[in-house]
Order: structure tokens, then C-alpha cells, then sequence
């Protein structure tokens, strides 16, 4: 990950520390609320055609033009059915403010559609540098207009009225930087084969889409919005860690699958080697995240949001143990096993909507987070086999890629939080502490574990490093 990518994640976490001060849990609840409302539709926008386009890269030129139309289309239908959703979604969850939000999500839709087809083009040729600068132009325009539209009291409307003009943002700098051919009609073929593919990677979309979403909708339906807010702020305050330690591999995973083929035993070891070091990286940032929540959220925020603790633990640990699933949702996709996604998503969305109506229902935010982290603990292994089957790989190689980070992040983690997380201790000394001592701990344990790995990681951080080094122009 480029410096690029490192602020604009940091840029990304800052922003919604700043909304939680601007900001009420009610706002974060109805903003929650409208994306939820929008979620399944905004999957008809893209319709799979990123991944077919990157996977097919020898039929781009002739498949151009059919993808641009279709997004289009697409993205012109999902508009309509979001507008005609919007009164309907005021009226279910009493909120008539969701209207206008709604609204204006909609209207980003047909914008986003144009970026579509050059985006793919500049991830099939592996253009990450450019693609990293873009978005964190885009995360630095983001955090400022929301940031500054909330300062100036738009309250829920700070987080959706930079939609459209960050999409056209994207739109003129992708199109600047590549000029597919869409121009070109395309033959019936081509829109058949592309509507076969993205028509499976449309319902594996819904699919997970429903699981996503599920926790916000059912707590809508029981509990108020401050509630629904509560666990919107946790939500994105888990992904957080996520995000920083792994979120730009999953653009370079799927296309560096697509180049290494089917070339036997090489397919497996890339993937298991991504793998150790997806969950080497992630597993501990999850995990010293929930670790520090409780003085982190008592020193820096107002008291209303202290009930975000457990919701933050709980997905945290939900995250860390599901992290690993980056790398094979990627070389699923990468190999075109849409129809194995979809089937395996299914059965996920099924386990989450279970899980998060007993929780949320009974339990609040609380039981809702539960439920999530249930599913997520759960379907990770399984979606790890899944993918690597019929290469050759068992159980045991699904073993040897959690055990070495689970058991340094359990050792190095659970005494200095047991230790400092309590009452009567200060909440910027349990800060410090639970961090100086996880993190060096952690390191040794993983060397001594896994030295493979930590080879592997120490590689990582040095190239992160030497692009974070200013450059000296002579």
C-alpha cells in the first residue's frame, strides 16, 4: 500500500471521528437507515461488469462498448426503482427525512455508471499507482465537503450531497487517464456472454448485499434510529482496521489471479502465501482495535457514544477472523466460480438474517453485532476450503493460515487488556499500554510461529516504508 493509501485510510477514519462530534446517533441512524434502503439497488448499477471485464482482458476491446451500454442502462434502472423506494422506505421506518436522502444517493447512480468501463480497463492493465492517487484525491474531497457540510449543520444531508460531484470527480480523472473504446455496438454475443456472467455476480451481489444490510433493517423495524446510529458508528468504526491493513489488496488480488492461470501447484501456494499474510496483517490490527475500544471511545468521544463499546468489540473480533475471506472471494472471482459465490453467499446470508433477527430483536445493537460476528467467525473457513478444493487443498492448509496470527494475537492481546480495560484505571495510560505492549509481543510471537510469514511481512512493511520515504529530486 502507497502513501496514497495509507492517508486517505487515515483521512477516512478521522472524518468519521469528526462526524461523531458533529453529528447525533440519530443523524448516523437515518444516514444508516437511506444506505441500507439503497443498498440492493445500487448492486443493479454495476452488475458484475468489473469483475467480467478484468477476468476476460483479451475480449475487452470488443466487449467495451456492450459493458458501457449496459452500465448505463443498469445504472438508469436502479435510479428509477431507488425514487420510487424512497417514499415507501419513509412511511416503513417513520422517518420522512429519508426521502430526500434517498434522493439524492439516486442521483450519483447515473454519474458512477460512465466510470465503470475505464476503471476496469486501468485495473486490467494494473495501473495501482494511479488508481491509489485517485482515491485519495477523492477520500481528501470527501472527508472535506462532509466534514465541512456538517460543521455548517446539514446534519444527515453532509454525508450524501458530495455523492454526485465526487462521482463526477472520478468520472473526468478516469476518463482523462483512459479512453476505452465504447463506441463499437458490440454483436449480440457479446452482450449475451456479458449478461451470462454478470447476471451471477448480480445475484451473488443481492445476496450479500442482504447480509450486509441486514443488521441495520431489522434494528430499524425494533429499535429507534438513535439505536440504529449507535450501531451504524461501531459498524464503521470495525472496518476501520480492516480497511488500513488489507482494502487495497483486494484490487490487486483479483487481476494477479487472472495472470497466474491454472499452472498447478503455483496457484495454490500464491493464494495460501496471500493468505498467511492477509491474516498475519489483519488479524491483530481487528484485534488490538477491540482491545483498545472501550479507553478509546471513553477518552475521545461524548458519553452518548460509550454504548458503541461492545457493539466495536464484538464486530472486531467478527472482523479479524474473517479477514482472510479478501483473498479467496478474489481467486473465486478471478477463476469465474461465479456460480460456487453465489451458493456459498446464500447460505452466508441465510446464517446472518437467523443470527441478527434473534439478536437484534432481544438484544439491540448488541445482539445484532453478535449475530454478525457469528456469521462472519463462521463462514470464513468455510469460504477458505471452498476456494482452494480443487487445487488441492485441505483442511489442514486452511489450519496452517489461521493458527500462527490467532494464537500471537490471543498471547500478545488478551493480558494487557484483561489488565488495563477495567475500572479505575486512566483511559489514555490503558491506551498506551494495551498498545506498547500487544504490538512488539505480537511480532515476536509471529517470527517464532511463522517465520515464512513474518519474512513476508517484514518485506511489506519495508517497501511501505521506502514509498513513505520522501524522494530527494537531484
Amino acid at each position: 500500500m502507497g502513501v496514497q493509501a495509507v492517508v486517505s485510510k487515515v483521512l477516512g477514519t478521522a472524518t468519521h471521528f469528526a462526524l461523531a462530534w458533529l453529528l447525533s446517533p440519530d443523524a448516523f441512524g437515518v444516514i444508516g437507515l437511506a444506505y441500507t434502503v439503497t443498498a440492493l439497488v445500487t448492486v443493479l448499477q454495476d452488475a458484475g461488469l468489473n469483475e467480467v471485464l478484468v477476468r476476460h482482458r483479451a475480449d475487452f476491446d470488443r466487449w467495451a462498448g456492450p459493458a458501457f451500454r449496459l452500465a448505463l442502462l443498469m445504472s438508469g434502472v436502479a435510479c428509477v426503482i431507488m425514487l420510487a423506494a424512497a417514499p415507501i422506505a419513509a412511511r416503513v421506518y417513520r422517518r420522512p427525512d429519508l426521502v430526500w436522502l434517498i434522493v439524492l444517493l439516486a442521483s450519483a447512480l447515473p454519474i458512477q455508471a460512465f466510470s465503470i468501463v475505464p476503471r476496469a480497463r486501468l485495473q486490467m492493465d494494473m495501473s495501482f499507482r494511479f488508481l491509489a492517487r485517485l482515491r485519495f484525491i477523492v477520500a481528501v474531497a470527501t472527508a472535506v465537503l462532509t466534514v465541512g457540510l456538517a460543521a455548517l449543520g446539514f446534519g444527515a444531508y453532509s454525508m450524501v450531497i458530495p455523492r454526485p460531484a465526487i462521482a463526477l470527480l472520478e468520472l473526468v480523472a478516469l476518463w482523462t487517464a483512459c479512453r476505452p473504446p465504447v463506441r463499437a455496438r458490440g454483436t449480440w454475443e457479446a452482450y449475451r456472454s456479458l449478461l451470462g456472467d454478470s447476471a451471477l455476480l448480480v445475484a451473488t451481489g443481492l445476496v450479500v448485499t442482504v447480509a450486509s444490510r441486514a443488521d441495520y433493517a431489522v434494528l430499524g423495524l425494533f429499535h429507534s434510529a438513535q439505536v440504529v446510529g449507535v450501531y451504524y458508528f461501531a459498524y464503521n468504526l470495525s472496518t476501520q482496521a480492516l480497511m488500513l491493513a488489507v482494502s487495497n489488496l483486494s484490487y490487486v488480488l483479483l487481476p494477479a489471479f487472472v495472470h497466474i492461470g491454472d499452472q498447478g501447484e503455483r496457484v495454490l501456494h500464491s493464494y495460501l502465501r496471500a493468505s498467511r499474510l492477509i491474516n498475519a496483517i489483519g488479524i491483530p490490527a481487528c484485534a488490538i482495535q477491540a482491545a483498545v475500544a472501550g479507553p478509546f471511545i471513553r477518552a475521545f468521544f461524548r458519553s452518548e457514544w460509550e454504548p458503541a463499546v461492545p457493539v466495536l468489540q464484538i464486530l472486531s473480533v467478527g472482523w479479524a477472523l474473517r479477514i482472510a475471506a479478501i483473498a479467496a472471494d478474489a481467486f473465486l472471482r478471478s477463476k469465474g466460480r461465479f456460480r460456487e459465490l453465489l451458493l456459498f453467499y446464500s447460505g452466508y446470508t441465510a446464517c446472518v438474517l437467523l443470527a441478527v433477527v434473534v439478536g437484534a430483536k432481544y438484544w439491540g445493537a448488541v445482539g445484532a453485532a453478535w449475530g454478525v460476528a457469528f456469521a462472519l467467525a463462521v463462514s470464513a473457513p468455510i469460504q477458505k476450503l471452498l476456494s482452494i478444493r480443487r487445487h488441492g487443498g485441505t483442511l489442514r492448509h486452511v489450519w496452517q493460515v489461521y493458527w500462527p496470527p490467532l494464537t500471537a494475537t490471543g498471547l500478545a492481546m488478551l493480558p494487557p487488556w484483561w489488565v488495563l480495560d477495567r475500572p479505575g484505571v486512566a483511559n489514555i495510560p490503558a491506551l498506551l499500554g494495551i498498545s506498547a505492549f500487544s504490538v512488539p509481543v505480537y511480532a515476536l510471537l509471529l517470527r517464532w510461529l511463522a517465520p515464512a510469514t513474518w519474512a513476508d511481512v517484514k518485506e511489506r512493511a519495508l517497501e511501505v516504508g521506502a514509498r513513505l520515504r520522501p524522494r530527494h529530486v537531484v
